[in-house]
């Protein structure tokens, strides 16, 4: 007669787990393999850039940071150097880095020591050569490089934009691209900075937008609510012809300025950012 198992089955087949989280956004990724070595972590962290590149056009720098477990400890140095300058080849324009974190203690004593894998030359190189050159923006310039590019009537738009921003922000952060002007309104509340938006004259093939900050508000409260982002997309997906993906939530999603050369989408996108101002206000 058949027997029953009085525990959990010998398993067919096991399978390795590889995770990567993203500290900034607390997004989690795990991929599974029949094998834990050197090309298995190069083949999940290559499939891992692809999932995210699209979030992340403008990074430059990968950290990782090990947890200097059995597997990835002192004595696999040179097989994580040998990884970490394998992705950097393959992963233009972005540098990768792993920061190795070890504790040593003794007595009432307690310390971390760091040490940074794969910055070579050839690193040094690569970033050297991808180096964006900087330029220090102020309100001036901004409007004078978005008539060049957008007309006018864009300068128009930004203006008013602007000037609904300057009164509910602490400060006005004018960025530092080489070639695109940019903005950002920030908040300060509970000791905490609240990017409103990024407003800029374009980057590459982008046009003159306002770019959303969900992966920067899901940093701290109140927008650290899942809830909260998911209401807030909710807003700006009212507007008229904006229509974000789900995912929007943990990217930086844009609207370009062009769409709000109407005076009724302007003020929804008014009324999702002051929504968004008084729930930062209230927490």
């Amino acid at each position: 007669m058949p027997q029953a198992l009085d525990h959990d089955p010998p398993p067919k087949n096991k399978l390795v787990p590889f995770g990567v989280l993203i500290l900034g956004t607390g997004l989690l990724t795990l991929i599974f393999g029949k094998k834990e070595c050197s090309d298995f972590w190069g083949d999940c962290m290559k499939a891992w850039w692809t999932s995210v590149r699209s979030r992340c056009r403008n990074i430059r720098r990968l950290v990782i940071y090990l947890d200097n477990g059995p597997k990835n400890s002192g004595v696999t140095r040179k097989l994580l150097r040998r990884i970490v300058e394998f992705l950097n080849s393959q992963m233009d324009p972005a540098e990768v880095l792993a920061v190795e974190i070890k504790q040593f203690t003794g007595d009432s004593l307690k310390t971390l020591v760091p040490r940074v894998i794969g910055q070579t030359a050839e690193a040094e190189r690569r970033r050297g050569r991808s180096a964006r050159p900087i330029r220090q923006w102020d309100e001036a310039s901004f409007f004078v490089e978005l008539e060049r590019v957008g007309g006018a009537e864009l300068c128009a738009i930004a203006r008013r934009i602007l000037d609904w921003a300057v009164p509910r922000a602490t400060r006005i952060a004018w960025g530092t691209g080489g070639t695109a002007a940019s903005l950002i309104p920030i908040l300060r509340h509970a000791d905490a900075n609240h990017h409103l938006f990024n407003m800029h004259t374009g980057f590459g093939s982008s046009p003159p937008s306002i770019e959303l900050q969900f992966q920067h508000h899901a940093n701290k409260p109140p927008f650290n609510d899942h809830e909260k982002r998911i209401e807030l997309l909710r807003r700006f997906n009212e507007i008229h012809g904006v229509s974000l993906p789900d995912d929007a939530i943990d990217g930086r999603p844009k609207i370009r300025l062009a769409q709000f050369t109407d005076d009724d989408v302007l003020e929804q996108f008014f009324a999702a950012m002051q929504w968004f101002v008084d729930e930062v206000r209230r927490s």
